[in-house]
């Protein structure tokens, strides 16, 4: 085998079977640490998925389930519960999901592993706290400003009201709200004079 920065050179050779070799490159990546790969965003993670995102392999495992159920999901659609074609995908299915277990129960075995997972839970969950806080300001500064405009709408349309009545008492000269006889009557002699 061609030597690798990273994981230096593992040969096989007549002291060495292909077996020993694997497992001097799983024990280089565990020496080497895992990293995130990605973190989901916007949500809290499960158990499973924090190991996902720890563990490549996982990850790819947890992929070809998801598209092994998807694709189950069609050939149910598609041909129907009693076709040996949807026979053949829940098989598939159901190796997916055992070979996802297999490397979930072997990651979980693992207690400084099991530990990043929780740390990396709980951290995702106080950033969706976080989010949530700021998507609730958010909202309420949002709320109170609608609240705020409606009432200056309300007293201006209140003012405008004001001042229609005001300006059509004025213009009536007065008398739009009190009945004529109350006024004296003056003819236009005494107007003139």
């Amino acid at each position: 085998m061609a030597p690798n920065k990273e994981f230096g050179a593992f040969y096989v050779h007549r002291d060495k079977n292909l077996h020993d070799v694997m497992n001097d490159v799983a024990a280089a990546l565990e020496r080497r640490g895992c990293t995130p790969r990605r973190m989901p965003r916007g949500e809290a993670l499960t158990e499973l998925q924090a190991f996902a995102a720890l563990d490549p392999l996982l990850l790819d495992l947890r992929k070809e389930y998801l598209n092994a159920q998807e694709y189950r999901r069609q050939i149910e659609k598609d041909f129907g519960c009693d076709d040996g074609m949807t026979d053949m995908a829940i098989l598939a299915e159901d190796s997916a999901w055992c070979a996802m277990q297999t490397r979930y129960m072997e990651l979980r075995a693992d207690s400084c592993l099991l530990m990043e997972a929780q740390a990396l839970m709980e951290q995702c969950a106080l950033e969706k706290e976080k989010r949530d806080l700021e998507v609730r300001q958010q909202q309420a500064l949002e709320n109170y400003q609608y609240m705020s405009m409606l009432s200056r709408i309300q007293r201006q349309k209140e003012q405008d009201d004001s001042y229609f009545w005001l300006l059509f008492w004025v213009l009536a000269g007065g008398r739009a709200f009190f009945p004529l006889s109350l006024y004296p009557a003056r003819n236009f002699n005494q107007i003139a004079a």
